[in-house]
């Protein structure tokens, strides 16, 4: 169950960012769309995202901006600088903001699959924070968990594996911080969080600095 880094994968094309909130919102308005294997059995998948995870990721556009900062206009490289009053501690790296050129905005997506970077099982776009979704799954199907993200900060990573149990229960905990992605793998027949099938480090993620950013 070795996690695969790949951050900066070549396969990456540059969408505008027109295109990505177009697609967006295209699903909006209606019931969502079950994820995974029609008549599977529910797994339920919790994603943790930190915002130092984005550290990792390359810049796809790297310029120079115009940052409105007290109590001068600064020309340069991205940086925090506060702005109208507004520290960075109040802004979101997944939020659009014409006053702010840090990170820009940036889409997380979770895919599962039958390989790296594959979404035959299911595709679902995540935020800050924690994330909960239920996953219907085949028992005894393979599946591999990768991230993509796609806006100012590009790449992709393959997460780790997991065997789908043959009753309710199982559970997969993962978190994305700045020192790497963890998976943890919990049974059905496991009561507790110390009996684990680990995918990787087993240690708690370190404080992220950043997380203030989000606060």
């Amino acid at each position: 169950m070795a996690s695969i880094r790949s951050r900066s994968g070549p396969g990456w094309r540059s969408l505008p960012l027109a295109m990505i909130a177009a697609v967006g919102l295209w699903g909006c308005g209606g019931p969502s769309r079950p994820l995974g294997d029609p008549g599977g059995i529910p797994v339920s998948v919790i994603i943790r995202l930190h915002p130092g995870y984005l550290a990792g990721m390359s810049v796809s556009t790297p310029s120079q901006e115009l940052l409105f900062a007290e109590p001068f206009h600064h020309h340069g490289p991205s940086s925090r600088y506060r702005y109208y009053g507004r520290s960075y501690h109040a802004h979101s790296a997944f939020r659009s903001d014409p006053f702010w050129y840090d990170y820009g905005f940036t889409s997380v997506v979770l895919i599962g699959g039958d390989g790296p970077a594959s979404a035959s099982l299911f595709r679902s776009q995540i935020g800050s924070g924690e994330n909960h979704r239920e996953v219907l799954m085949t028992p005894g199907r393979e599946v591999t968990f990768t991230v993509q993200v796609r806006g100012e900060r590009e790449g992709w990573e393959t997460i780790g594996h997991m065997t789908a149990a043959d009753g309710p229960g199982q559970r997969v905990e993962i978190t994305l911080a700045a020192e790497g992605p963890k998976m943890s793998v919990i049974l059905p027949s496991q009561s507790t969080t110390t009996d684990r099938v680990h995918s990787g480090s087993t240690e708690d993620p370190a404080e992220d600095p950043a997380a203030d950013a989000w606060r």
